[in-house]
């Protein structure tokens, strides 16, 4: 039986991104729409992107490689919204990427990602999809 998937919602993306996030998941699985340029801004601000990708077990590797990807300094913060469990809301969490010699920066944006979204990591390599 699979777990029920989340909704992840990441904002503030250029458009390359915007296409790289969506190229390094399924297409059935991401949503992406241009974000509203806030009022006040100047003529010629770049328009920024937003992504609703449906997670569950299998896209969890792929978001967590493409987080590590963005990381440009020795230590990142990304703010992710999660869609609540009653599916009214969003809630704003924050993955923490920190590199040095002796970490294993995948494993540990894995392990964040699996508890913001409470889905259970497969056991013995076999993964769970929604139905």
């Amino acid at each position: 039986m699979g777990d029920v998937p989340r909704r992840i919602r990441i904002g503030g993306l250029t458009r390359l991104e915007q296409r790289e996030l969506a190229d390094a998941l399924p297409a059935e699985r991401v949503d992406s729409a241009q974000e509203d340029i806030r009022l006040g801004g100047l003529h010629g601000d770049l328009a920024t992107w937003q992504v609703v990708i449906e997670a569950y077990v299998p896209t969890l590797p792929l978001l967590a490689a493409w987080l590590l990807k963005r990381r440009k300094k020795s230590v990142v913060e990304v703010e992710i919204e999660i869609r609540s469990s009653d599916g009214v809301g969003w809630e704003r969490r924050s993955v923490r990427i920190e590199s040095s010699e002796q970490s294993a920066p995948d494993a540990e944006v894995l392990r964040q990602l699996t508890e913001l979204t409470q889905l259970r990591q497969a056991v013995d390599g076999a993964t769970s999809e929604p139905r």
